[in-house]
């Protein structure tokens, strides 16, 4: 006895080593801003100028990333440390909550040996994409929802805390709320004895959201049901594309340990409800993907869900603990390029931050162009869109856009048109033909005059 518990606290020593190893990496020493967190980032500083989300700053997502942000920057520095530290606590309360999970079906033990697995295909990965995502936010909701649900005797307490958790999972992104309907539908039994209380949890999220959503109307319901509509309309996925599309979450993302994990679940587990659970949340990412026009890296992270899920009820049911912790093993070093370079990356970060004292953030080279020129109050518009450069600057767009991909410049043609000439930048900097720039704003050549004054950085004036 005394040897196993030796033993236990040397994995967890290792694990803790592991976990500090690859942290380095994502500093901001390290790579430069994911360009999502520079949208959140950038809507966050807006929003607490007084600005209304989605009248007055364009976004497309439901309100709940935004003003995380918002409450992050208000709380601390507007700083890329701050939310290299937050993405830390999130990881370490995440994963807190899958040890209470694992601990109720009595698999504590097992739980460690399996962190080393759990942390690479989460963190490891290029898809992890330096954290404080929606997909990021979801899932830590999302298994917190989960934990109370798993309760033998949940109290009114706890049923309060899942329509809490579950509501506020559902204000991130609006495909990733179909693995929160599945996951209630799955009990829904126990939830309808206490729905009262349900019912009152969710209310409190449900408010925020109708606010911010009256507030911004009827813009809001355009930006986040109607425009998505339409892009997903105007963009649909082939199956060729969808395959190519996975080819690519396979090599950059943990989608290759879900599709082990959930053939061997299919094979070795014998209870229905669990075989249930493991295929409908093997099946919403795949579904989300084919959906979804682009499919960015980022998007590998939902294969999270169906891993734990398989994972967690093959340790229930598997018998041959030795052989699924060799593929548990196995499917860790998988990665093993990528696990090589966070370790590499993470020694030149803590060389840089310890021996060199340099906390200086990357960047876009394209932000000392923007800081050189730009005078206070002078605003500028860019494309390609790099939100991070108005964070990192300070700086504002002239218009309530800073994005003109995914059809928005299709979609929004009369808007766009109306608001450069109501509301003209200062500058622009455009990496592509200038013919592109007039077709985006419907504006001709007489209309404007552009004046060089850096490499794809114009001065723009409205004749």
């Amino acid at each position: 006895m005394e040897k196993l518990e030796k033993y236990k606290k040397i994995l967890i020593f290792l694990n803790i080593l592991y976990f500090f190893l690859i942290l380095p990496c994502e500093s901001p020493v390290m790579y430069p801003m994911f360009i999502d967190s520079g949208y959140y980032a950038y809507t966050a500083q807006r929003i607490k100028e007084g600005k209304i989300l989605y009248k007055e700053i364009w976004e497309a997502k439901f309100p709940a990333i935004y003003y995380i942000y918002t409450f992050l920057f208000t709380l601390f520095p507007e700083s890329r440390w701050t939310l290299y530290f937050t993405d830390i606590t999130l990881t370490i309360l995440f994963l807190l909550i899958l040890y209470l999970i694992f601990k109720q079906y009595n698999l504590q033990n097992e739980y460690i040996l399996l962190i080393p697995f759990l942390l690479t295909v989460y963190r490891v990965y290029p898809s992890y994409s330096g954290g404080n995502l929606n997909e990021h936010y979801f899932i830590f909701f999302f298994f917190l929802t989960y934990y109370f649900l798993i309760k033998s005797n949940p109290s009114k307490l706890y049923m309060f805390f899942i329509g809490l958790t579950s509501t506020i999972s559902c204000l991130f992104k609006q495909n990733l709320i179909f693995f929160t309907l599945f996951l209630l539908l799955f009990f829904i039994q126990k939830i309808n004895k206490d729905i009262k209380f349900f019912i009152i949890g969710s209310f409190i999220p449900l408010i925020f959201f109708i606010y911010v959503m009256l507030k911004g109307y009827p813009e809001s319901i355009d930006c986040t049901i109607f425009y998505p509509i339409f892009w997903g309309k105007e963009n649909p996925k082939s199956f060729y594309k969808f395959i190519l599309d996975l080819k690519f979450h396979l090599l950059y993302g943990p989608f290759l340990q879900m599709i082990i994990l959930f053939i061997l679940s299919l094979f070795y587990i014998k209870n229905t409800k669990f075989k249930k659970e493991i295929f409908s949340f093997s099946f919403i990412p795949l579904f989300i993907l084919f959906k979804t026009p682009p499919s960015h890296l980022h998007y590998s992270i939902i294969f999270f869900i169906p891993i734990i899920f398989s994972s967690l009820h093959l340790l229930i049911n598997f018998r041959y603990k030795k052989f699924l912790f060799i593929t548990f093993l196995l499917l860790t070093l998988f990665p093993i390029k990528f696990i090589y370079l966070r370790l590499k990356h993470s020694a030149k970060a803590l060389k840089i931050i310890i021996i060199e004292k340099d906390l200086r953030n990357v960047v876009n080279p394209i932000a000392f162009t923007i800081i050189k020129h730009l005078q206070d109050g002078e605003r500028f518009i860019m494309n390609p869109p790099d939100p991070t450069i108005y964070f990192y600057t300070k700086t504002k767009s002239s218009l309530k856009f800073i994005n003109f991909d995914y059809s928005i410049s299709t979609y929004y043609k009369k808007e766009l048109a109306r608001e450069i000439r109501k509301n003209p930048p200062d500058y622009i900097y455009w990496d592509k033909p200038i013919s592109e720039f007039e077709g985006i704003f419907s504006i001709n050549k007489d209309e404007y005059i552009l004046e060089k004054v850096d490499e794809n950085f114009y001065k723009f004036k409205l004749k």
